[in-house]
Formats: C-alpha cells, structure tokens, sequence
C-alpha cells in the first residue's frame, strides 16, 4: 500500500492501587509488674492510611496455651479509608 499514512493514537491512563496501609500507634505494649487479680489496659489506635476501606483480625499468638491474660475488645473489622 504505497502512500498510505500510519494512524497514531496517544491513550492516556491513570489508576490508583487499591491496596490497604494500616498503621498502629505502638511499637510495644508494657504493662510492667502487675499483682495477682489486678487488671490493666492500654488503649492503641488502628489507621487505615490508604483509599479503600480494609478488613482486620487480630489473632493471639498461641505460644503454650497457658497464657489467657490477654484480651482484645475487636477482634475483627472494617476501618474506612483514611
């Protein structure tokens, strides 16, 4: 085909990535000597920093299954974006 003309086409695409970045605003829990039948609590804060909402669950680590002291009030949930 002589003489024929090439066909430019420019697309332009943009996405965002929908994956959750959630962030917690303790390195470490210390609730230092505590006396038999005492209870203490921390309160610790969760965030979703990303753009889409995201699922949590909080599992305990079962080291020798003798260790019941600690509880967490949500175990699961939803956090909205931002």
């Amino acid at each position: 085909m002589e003489g024929a003309s090439e066909l430019t086409k420019v697309v332009k695409l943009s996405a965002i990535g929908k994956y959750p970045f959630m962030t917690l605003d303790a390195q470490s829990f210390d609730f230092e000597n505590l006396l038999v039948g005492k209870t203490s609590s921390q309160i610790f804060n969760l965030q979703n920093s990303s753009l889409v909402p995201t699922t949590y669950t909080i599992e305990k680590v079962n080291d020798d299954g003798k260790d019941v002291a600690i509880q967490v009030d949500h175990n699961e949930g939803e956090i909205s974006p931002g």
